[in-house]
Order: structure tokens, then C-alpha cells, then sequence
């Protein structure tokens, strides 16, 4: 199993958008089969005990500058024998990730703003970055992702049905407010004085504030005193159901902002960081969310205005219901196929029977396949077997590390040989097909010299003729084989 690591941090001044959106990553990469391990520091007010309740192995880093610390990551890298490493840290520079790289391993970096990175992959995911914004400040052939399309969105939020899509003339509203896990300047407390001033407009609230706000004691006070319906939950479990039973969301512009349209709440936005500047001037400039200064009479008065105008609110959620937002298996194909576009091609031994069993077997691959039928292993292992002794045929497989992903067989006739190709469903769909068959018909002409090769490819599969195609085959002629309707392609022994 392939090891990936991710450094990640949170604390009181930190907060703990790091640590919450790299687990959505971190649970998608290990349904993929990926064994992920967090490197984190024991900070005060941290979420590390997340990280072993949501499954995965955590590593404390010691180190008390950059420096040592590169080189306690390296020694890790060494250990783990890790091929791959996450980066969402703003305390981790391009001279950091050049020195990691050093090590052997791939990088994806997360981005906020517009920093040089040296990393193989990087991650934007606020609703105004574009590609073009990183020229020059990541190398060539960087994978950029950009934008709101590919933000990392929990499956608290996924799971809900029936997410608000209009506004009803309610006399008692619902408001949530959110302003990160610590919230170090105290902002909520702003925000509950504002709606503690408002008459004439009937509302409960819930206030949501992580167990690291250092400010909490004062929050329950407030709320215990007040005469408005003031709910103080700390560390939510259920955010995504207290979203959507919301009228009106008070948010701080990070991680939470991103939910917020997901879940299509019409929101107040307040900017807590200067890592916030530009999404806050997006949502706000753009019609996406009500803007306001972190003080009282500014947060009162936007609020008032937002919960006295039902078109506005009506507005905004139709602004939302034209986002796509949250293809966290995008970002996760992107690492995947970034992981295994480097590979050897070797012959086929009888150690790969179970890896090539469920290729074989794979529903899309028995698709295309001339013989559709679902195969039973006993039948496959005979099959298997014959094919590793029979002279006329060249088994080959793509191998990345101690992973078989791929099998291409040459299988000889009275005219040549014919060649067929089939992928593992991980790496379907990451363009690995031509570089395969390049590989693999490197190897046939050394092993086997200059011969005549046809490929025979179902009409409907449009997907491996252009693959075909852009490796020098040429159509010659469209038949039925096995009664269906088949082109069969050649590469003549010239070519």
C-alpha cells in the first residue's frame, strides 16, 4: 500500500481549517487504497485527536524551526518509505518543498495566496482562483487545480437530500453563526452583541465556536444573560444540518464560506484574516454574500437588512444554485494519475493471476471487451496460466513500486500479432493509455523484432480508438467479430 503524507497544523491562532479539509482528502485517498499519515506539532489548542478519531496514524513533529524541520520530514519520508506528501501549512515556503523534493517524493501543495510553490500539484480551492494566476510562480508541469469546483467539501454535507433551494416568508428566523474554530479576536462576541441589539425582527441563533476559542467562558455568559435565543454549541458535530435549517449564516470568510454556498445559505460575511482579503471582496463584489466590518453596529445593520429583505435572500441562493462545487474525486484522480504516470513495463509472472483477475473483471473493461461475461477465478487461473507458457503470446503488465495497474497482451496469427489492452479502474481516465502501449511496443520490438500488429476495437469504444490512433495505428477496415461491430486497426512492421 502507497504511503501519503500530509503536514498540517491547528491551534487557537492557527484555527483548524488545515486539519478539517485535509481529512476530506485524506478519507478520499484512503478509500483509493492509500495509507495516509498526518505529521503535525502538539500546539496549544490543536485538533490532533481528530485525526486518530477519523482512522489515521499521526507523527509529532519535534523540530522548533524550518530547518530542523525539513530534515525530521526527510527522515520520515526515509522511514514510512512514503511516495507522496500533502502541504497545508502557510509556514511552508518554496526553499521548504525544494529541499523535500529532494527526497524522492511527489508534492501537493494547498494554496491561498498566491505564493511560489515547487510542487508537482497545487490546490486553490477559493471561488476566485484561476490558472492563469500561477505563471510563474509554480514549475511547468505543475497540475493546477483552481477554484470552487475542486474545494474539499465534508461528507456531513454530501449526505443531505434535500438541500434549501428557496426562501420562505418565515416570521421567526433561523441564523447561524460561524466564525472558525478559535477565533482568536473574539469576533463571535462582536456579532452576538449585534444580534442582541435588534428589535423587530424575531430570530433564534445558533453560535457555533470551536473548543479552542479561548474566549468561550465569555460567549456563555453573554448568551445566559441575554433575553434573545442565543444557542452556544461548541465543536458542532452536525454543521451541515445546522446550515440547512438556517434562514441566515454570520461566516468568516475561509473554509466554512466554501460549505456555506454548497449548502446554498444566504450569509453575512465577515473577513477574520488577511488570508481572507480576496475571497471576502469576491463573495461581496460578485453577489454571492452581504459584506460587512467586524463591529457591531456594521454587523447589526447588515443583518437587519438582510433578514428584512426576502428577494435579496431569494437572490443569493439562486447566485449559488449555478456554483459546481466540491468534485473532491477530481483532486484525488489528480494525485492518482500523478503518482503513476511513472512506471516499467516487465512480462507477466504467476504472481499477478489476483491483480490481473480483476482487471479482467472489471465491469468497464468486460465492457469493451469482446467477451462480456463476468468471469469465474477457476477458469481465469487456467486461462492465466496457459497464456504465461504459450510461445505465441507476449504478456506484458505496467507496474508502478509493488502495484501491477495495467496488462497488454501480443498474441500472434496467421497475419502478425493482435494487441489488447485493459487498465486497473484507479488509473482509468489519466491518460496513461498511450505511454502503456508505447512502453509495451518498445519492449515487443526488442523482444520480439519488427512484425505487423492489429488492434481489434468495438465501433462504440471511442476512447481506445483515439489512443490507437495516436500511437501510428490505422484504421483498415470495419468488420463484424464475434458479431459485433468491430474496426480493426494496424501498425505496419515499418513503422
Amino acid at each position: 500500500m502507497k504511503k501519503i503524507l500530509v503536514r498540517a497544523d491547528s491551534s487557537k491562532e492557527i484555527g483548524t481549517g488545515h486539519i478539517t479539509r485535509t481529512l476530506v482528502l485524506a478519507k478520499e485517498l484512503k478509500k483509493n487504497g492509500f495509507d495516509v499519515i498526518y505529521l503535525v506539532k502538539n500546539l496549544p489548542g490543536n485538533i490532533n485527536f481528530k485525526i486518530k478519531k477519523a482512522g489515521f496514524k499521526k507523527i509529532e513533529l519535534k523540530s522548533k524551526d524550518k530547518y530542523s524541520e525539513i530534515k525530521e520530514v526527510k527522515s520520515i519520508i526515509k522511514e514510512q518509505n512514503a511516495s507522496f506528501i500533502v502541504f497545508d501549512h502557510y509556514g511552508i515556503d518554496e526553499d521548504y518543498e525544494r529541499e523535500i523534493k529532494n527526497s524522492g517524493v511527489m508534492i501537493f501543495s494547498f494554496d491561498d495566496l498566491y505564493k511560489k510553490h515547487y510542487c508537482d500539484i497545487l490546490l486553490n480551492q477559493n471561488i476566485y482562483a484561476k490558472k492563469e494566476d500561477y505563471k510563474g510562480l509554480v514549475p511547468k508541469e505543475c497540475s493546477l487545480l483552481c477554484g470552487i469546483e475542486f474545494a474539499l467539501i465534508r461528507d456531513e454535507f454530501k449526505r443531505i437530500k434535500d438541500i434549501k433551494k428557496s426562501e420562505s416568508n418565515k416570521k421567526n428566523l433561523r441564523i447561524l453563526v460561524t466564525l472558525g474554530g478559535a477565533d482568536p479576536e473574539n469576533v463571535t462576541f462582536e456579532v452576538i452583541k449585534a444580534l442582541d441589539e435588534v428589535e423587530d425582527v424575531f430570530f433564534e441563533a445558533d453560535i457555533v465556536v470551536g473548543a479552542a476559542n479561548k474566549h468561550l467562558k465569555q460567549l456563555q455568559d453573554f448568551a445566559k444573560n441575554s433575553e434573545k435565543g442565543f444557542n452556544i454549541i461548541v465543536d458542532a458535530k452536525n454543521m451541515a444540518e445546522l446550515m440547512n435549517r438556517s434562514d441566515i449564516g454570520i461566516i468568516s470568510c475561509g473554509t466554512t464560506s466554501i460549505e456555506v454556498l454548497y449548502m446554498k445559505l444566504p450569509f453575512i460575511a465577515l473577513r477574520l484574516a488577511d488570508n481572507q482579503k480576496k475571497i471576502f471582496e469576491y463573495l461581496t463584489k460578485n453577489g454571492y454574500a452581504i459584506g460587512a466590518k467586524n463591529c457591531k453596529n456594521e454587523i447589526k445593520n447588515a443583518f437587519v437588512t438582510l433578514a428584512n429583505d426576502e428577494e435579496t435572500r431569494k437572490f443569493l441562493i439562486e447566485k449559488m444554485k449555478n456554483l459546481s462545487i466540491g468534485r473532491v474525486d477530481k483532486v484525488t484522480k489528480t494525485i492518482i494519475c500523478k503518482i503513476y504516470e511513472d512506471f516499467y513495463i516487465r512480462k507477466a509472472e504467476k504472481q499477478d493471476i489476483k491483480i490481473i483477475f480483476d482487471i479482467s473483471n472489471d465491469e468497464e473493461v468486460r465492457r469493451n471487451s469482446f467477451n462480456s461475461e463476468k468471469i469465474v477465478f477457476d477458469n481465469h487461473q487456467k486461462w492465466f496460466l496457459n497464456k504465461l507458457k504459450d510461445r505465441n503470446t507476449l504478456f506484458l503488465v505496467a507496474q508502478k513500486d509493488d502495484e501491477v495497474f495495467a496488462q497488454v497482451r501480443f498474441e500472434k496469427d496467421n497475419e502478425g500479432y493482435i494487441i489488447s489492452i485493459s487498465l486497473s479502474s484507479k488509473v482509468r481516465g489519466c491518460g496513461l493509455g498511450v505511454k502503456i502501449l508505447e512502453k509495451s511496443l518498445e519492449y515487443f520490438k526488442e523482444k520480439i523484432g519488427n512484425e505487423e500488429i492489429y488492434a481489434y476495437i468495438k465501433r462504440e469504444n471511442i476512447s481506445s480508438i483515439k489512443i490507437f490512433e495516436k500511437i501510428g495505428f490505422r484504421k483498415e477496415k470495419e468488420t463484424l467479430y464475434k458479431n459485433i461491430p468491430t474496426y480493426i486497426f494496424k501498425r505496419s512492421k515499418d513503422d
